[in-house]
């Protein structure tokens, strides 16, 4: 998952650390921001939604 990259729904963003299961972007759109925050293990994925 890398900046500019585009996703539709089912796109496959990373999982959840507590549960173990699958997280999907949700929405068509493009990816603007990606960070790691690893004292959190945290990985945010910022995705701008399309326009409707």
């Amino acid at each position: 998952m890398k900046v500019g990259d585009r996703v539709t729904p089912q796109t496959l963003v990373g999982t959840d650390w507590e549960t173990g299961k699958s997280v999907a972007a949700g929405v068509h759109g493009e990816v603007v921001g990606v960070r790691f925050l690893g004292g959190e293990h945290a990985f945010l994925v910022f995705i701008r939604p399309d326009s409707r």
